[in-house]
């Protein structure tokens, strides 16, 4: 439970796949950032 990185794909629209990081216990959406890229620190 908490903050966990993962990869989408918009499957609806542009087709591109990106990462967001999401709360798994709220669901809501921290953040995203570019695919190649190392991301956000999480918390421990």
């Amino acid at each position: 439970m908490g903050e966990f990185r993962e990869r989408w794909v918009h499957v609806h629209g542009c087709r591109r796949w990106f990462n967001v990081v999401r709360d798994t216990s709220t669901h809501e959406i921290a953040g995203s950032y570019p695919m190649g890229t190392a991301g956000p620190e999480l918390p421990s």
